[in-house]
């Protein structure tokens, strides 16, 4: 995404959230977004049809009324119809990810992800999530993804930070050290 774009999805996320805690329906208008937004990834003829560009706004309206209505609540159904009348429907995605951040904020939740070359156990994820959030001092959760190639161990990233206890992390570091000294 151009940064041009994610401004501009950051100021809608940003409005819609302002609205929603005003009206006090966060809950609802996020578990509605979050609704269409699998909707929009995991329907290739509803994908198809938002992102095709001679398709006109005031169709597509209709359109997302007609699939929607009564399924989602009114704040929402108003959100996303200001979205397409302003030609942003390509951005909502992104909208849903930085208001769903937002809400995470404000409650004090941290998420990230966890990779290990298996599952990992529930057990031993929860006590890596406990552990990190006394280090973050917020509630920190984890998604737990397999990646074979890290070989052993974990690796987390929460945010811009990344915490490698790999095997093959601790390997590279060794390689280098080897290579370039200390």
């Amino acid at each position: 995404m151009k940064p041009k774009e994610s401004t501009m999805a950051a100021k809608y996320a940003y409005a819609a959230y302002a609205v929603a805690k005003e009206r006090k329906s966060l809950a609802v208008v996020l578990n509605d977004m979050g609704e269409v937004y699998s909707l929009f990834n995991n329907n290739e003829d509803i994908k198809k049809l938002f992102n095709n560009p001679t398709i006109g706004r005031s169709e597509k309206i209709t359109l997302i009324k007609k699939i929607l209505s009564g399924k989602v609540s009114r704040h929402f159904m108003d959100i996303l119809i200001l979205v397409i009348r302003r030609k942003r429907e390509s951005l909502f995605g992104e909208i849903y990810k930085i208001f769903s951040g937002l809400i995470d904020d404000e409650n004090g939740v941290l998420r990230g992800k966890i990779q290990t070359a298996v599952g990992i156990e529930e057990a031993k994820l929860k006590t890596i999530q406990e552990k990190l959030s006394v280090i973050y001092k917020k509630n920190v959760v984890l998604e737990s993804e397999i990646d074979e190639s890290i070989i052993g161990g974990v690796v987390v990233k929460i945010k811009n930070k990344i915490i490698d206890g790999s095997l093959s992390g601790t390997l590279n570091r060794m390689k280098k050290e080897l290579v370039y000294g200390n």
